[in-house]
């Protein structure tokens, strides 16, 4: 089973936080307000009770657990992004998103 999140927001700092299940989480950002998208700036900061597995896109992937960072940084073309969280062990915790379109 697997759940899917979408959060779109109409600010250029954007912020959720996503409560960790021992189920897939399919988690959709975007800024619908920019038509000119050249760079995403994101930040995932949290605290799960084993590892998992985050994943932006098939760009950047990691194995996270206990207290976690996952930064991402660079050129983006596009008003979204899809963001993966699969437990790998974890069924406890939460995590922040903070994200930036430019």
């Amino acid at each position: 089973m697997k759940l899917l999140l979408c959060v779109s927001c109409y600010y250029s700092n954007n912020k959720t936080v996503i409560e960790v299940s021992d189920i897939s989480q399919i988690i959709e950002i975007s800024d619908k307000k920019l038509y000119s998208v050249y760079s995403l700036e994101l930040e995932i900061i949290g605290t799960i009770d084993g590892e998992a597995k985050i994943r932006l896109n098939d760009i950047k992937k990691e194995i996270i657990k206990n207290i976690f960072i996952f930064k991402y940084s660079a050129d983006w073309y596009s008003n979204n992004a899809t963001i993966i969280y699969e437990p790998l062990g974890a069924s406890k915790g939460s995590f922040v998103i903070k994200y930036r379109f430019y």
